[in-house]
């Protein structure tokens, strides 16, 4: 008898959700046509390299063009707390290294 129900149950199968199936499927179209416009119209070198504090992009601007590098330059407080300046950020040829 459970078998029975069981085949039953199977052949009753449907697709419940097709409205949601739809928005996503636009929703998907829609992000990649995005993608697609963004790439041939954009800047992308906007992703991959930095703007320093000064607002020129490393590695791009003329003035920082042999710079290609963002560095957060290290901050020790008063109190000998160590953190990373975020708000004056430089354009660099090579990493830093310790005892630079």
């Amino acid at each position: 008898d459970s078998d029975e129900s069981l085949q039953d149950l199977i052949k009753k199968r449907r697709c419940t959700d097709r409205l949601c199936f739809l928005i996503f499927a636009m929703a998907m179209v829609f992000l990649v046509s995005m993608l697609v416009y963004g790439t041939l119209h954009g800047n992308t070198s906007k992703l991959t390299h930095g703007f320093n504090a000064r607002g020129e992009q490393c590695g791009i601007t003329e003035a920082v063009e042999d710079k290609p590098l963002l560095y957060f330059c290290p901050t020790v407080t008063s109190i000998g707390g160590k953190g990373v300046n975020t708000k004056d950020p430089v354009c660099v040829r090579v990493c830093p290294v310790a005892g630079d």
